[in-house]
C-alpha cells in the first residue's frame, strides 16, 4: 500500500513561541519518518515573525531524515501582525531537497 498524502498540523501555545516551536518539533519527527508521495504540515505561529525559523527548522529535521518528498508549510498565525492585518504564509520544500535554509 503506498500513502499519497501524509497532513499534520500543530497550533503549540499562542502566548509562546518557544513552546509553539517546542510543540511542532516534537511532532515533526513522525512526519518526516513516514513515507508519503506528498506532505502538508499546518502550524501556528504567534504573529508569522517566525515562520522563516519553523521552515529552517523542519527542513533540518527533513534533511536529516533523508526525507525528500515535497512538502507544503503553512502558516496560520495565532494574531495579526502590528498593523493588524492577519497574514497566514506557507512555503514549498521541493521534492529532492535535502539542504537546510530557503
Amino acid at each position: 500500500m503506498r500513502i499519497h498524502l501524509a497532513l499534520e498540523s500543530e497550533f503549540g501555545d499562542a502566548q509562546s513561541e518557544p513552546s509553539s516551536r517546542v510543540a511542532v518539533l516534537h511532532d515533526a519527527p513522525k512526519f518526516a519518518f513516514i513515507r508519503a508521495t506528498t506532505k502538508v504540515m499546518v502550524v501556528g505561529t504567534r504573529d508569522g515573525k517566525s515562520f522563516k525559523t519553523f521552515r529552517q527548522d523542519l527542513d533540518g529535521l527533513r534533511k536529516n531524515a533523508g526525507d525528500t518528498a515535497p512538502w507544503l508549510l503553512i502558516d496560520l498565525p495565532w494574531f495579526p501582525d502590528a498593523d493588524n492585518t492577519w497574514r497566514p504564509d506557507f512555503d514549498i520544500l521541493p521534492a529532492g531537497r535535502t539542504k537546510t535554509g530557503r
